[in-house]
């Protein structure tokens, strides 16, 4: 039979393994129960919030979490102008979105972009005719860029035609 001290022992050697193996238990767990139901949750939201204030829908029809860098992956995303972009903006699909959140700005309690990936598109931008005294550069203006909390922007594989 064992000794008092003996199992004492062996309790204290083996209690960080039990601890560590009842985390990851816990985090298997979170893993495959919890994250479909997020995933799901967050490609309806993304689509019903785009519908609601957004002058496009955003239909993405798969999502990935990453935890480190904080961030999405939105793939096969279909985005449909409505009625103030249609005559502007034609029905585009990209094929993968990243998003990361930059780490300091939550830290400071604020949510800004890091970085922000559009990969393989086709982009089709009608711009309409106005008087001869403006030029179609005019009709983009670099400065509504600035009010994006954005510090990176990639594009890969993008078709622009206007």
């Amino acid at each position: 039979m064992m000794s008092s001290k003996t199992i004492r022992h062996l309790f204290k050697k083996s209690l960080p393994y039990l601890l560590l193996g009842g985390l990851l238990f816990f985090a298997g767990f979170i893993k495959s129960y919890h994250l479909p139901k997020l995933k799901s949750w967050i490609l309806y939201e993304l689509e019903r919030q785009s519908t609601k204030h957004l002058p496009l829908r955003i239909w993405p029809h798969d999502v990935n979490i990453s935890l480190w860098p904080i961030g999405i992956k939105l793939k096969n995303i279909q985005v449909l102008p409505k009625k103030p972009l249609k005559p502007i903006l034609r029905p585009l699909t990209l094929k993968e979105v990243k998003i990361y959140l930059s780490l300091f700005e939550l830290v400071k309690g604020q949510i800004h972009i890091d970085e922000l990936h559009f990969k393989k598109g086709k982009v089709h931008i009608i711009i309409p005719k106005t008087s001869s005294s403006k030029s179609p550069s005019h009709f983009f203006k670099w400065k509504w860029l600035k009010i994006i909390p954005l510090n990176h922007l990639f594009l890969e594989d993008i078709d622009l035609i206007v």
